[in-house]
């Protein structure tokens, strides 16, 4: 008669196990994603006191062109990550279900950090209880999707549309610059033909 108990585990198969559940830990999530966080405050600080443009004045605007210029930076890094996700990890970001991947693992811990960051700013300047609620639930679902290390790779594709919020930022921040004949503008025409040529493959 064949037993039905389970062998016992052996300290090979745990390590085994452990190398198998993927290259970072929970505690090198959470000590990249606050030193990305901490990061992305230093960044708003810096352009806060530098770099806003002098012509705005009111100090709603001022705040909006900050946190804009922020996401800008986080639309850069973010789409250049999932690029090379795709390039140099596209066996992993093909397999939806678990994928291990480190390059993955930073990418998304990285994008956890910027919208703490993110939380931080809008409950602290802006106040807006369903940005922050949004906020919330993606950090959780982030946070989970990081640390049980499944279906990573549905969140670095989804990532894609930070591709589009690169040029949206962009436009965003030269509108609010008041650059003189914008519309003529090499940089501005660049924001709106990458704005509205990827959005629909991008965002849905």
């Amino acid at each position: 008669k064949e037993s039905n108990k389970r062998p016992e585990e052996t300290k090979e198969d745990r390590q085994e196990l452990k190398m198998q559940e993927g290259p970072l830990d929970e505690q090198g999530i959470t000590l990249f994603t606050g030193v990305v966080t901490l990061a992305y405050l230093t960044a708003f600080g810096i352009v806060n006191k530098g770099l806003r443009p002098k012509t705005l004045k009111d100090h709603r605007k001022a705040q909006t062109f900050d946190n804009a210029s922020v996401s800008f930076v986080h639309s850069l890094i973010s789409s250049v990550l999932v690029g090379l996700c795709f390039v140099l990890e596209f066996d992993n970001v093909m397999d939806l279900y678990s994928a291990r991947s480190l390059l993955c693992q930073l990418t998304l811990a990285h994008s956890v950090g910027y919208f703490i960051y993110d939380l931080i700013s809008f409950w602290w300047y802006r106040r807006e209880f369903s940005m922050f609620a949004h906020h919330v639930i993606t950090i959780v679902c982030y946070f989970l999707v990081c640390y049980l290390r499944l279906y990573n790779s549905i969140l670095v594709i989804a990532l894609l549309a930070e591709i589009n919020s690169l040029f949206l930022h962009l436009r965003k921040m030269m509108q609010m610059s008041q650059i003189p004949d914008l519309k003529n503008n090499w940089i501005y025409k660049v924001a709106l033909w990458g704005l509205s040529t990827n959005y629909v493959p991008f965002r849905l």
